[in-house]
């Protein structure tokens, strides 16, 4: 009798070590995937930060507008972007010249 239950409670032990196991693996897999995804968009963040230093550097002086007069690399990712848009808008804009 004594045997029997011992065997079961070894299987029952087993079991759940192999369950506990399981779930452990499982957590490293997401956690695994987790890490990939942040140092893929880590990566996709650098090169977007490189691609926007190199079409600041491609753009002519506007320092003498007070609106562009700051210095990039106090600002924000976000600030810069929305600075290269405003240079943009202001290049392509159509010019409007009245005539007498």
């Amino acid at each position: 009798m004594m045997k029997k239950v011992f065997k079961i409670m070894t299987i029952l032990i087993t079991i759940l070590f192999g369950l506990l196991l399981l779930t452990s693996s499982a957590q490293n897999t997401e956690e695994n995937e987790l890490v990939e995804e942040i140092h893929s968009l880590s990566e996709k963040i650098t090169e977007m930060e490189k691609r926007i230093d190199m079409m600041e550097a491609q753009l002519p002086d506007y320092s003498n507008l007070n609106v562009l007069n700051v210095n990039p690399g106090n600002m924000s990712l976000e600030s810069r972007v929305s600075r290269l848009e405003q240079l943009y808008r202001q290049l392509t804009m159509p010019r409007i010249e009245f005539v007498k």
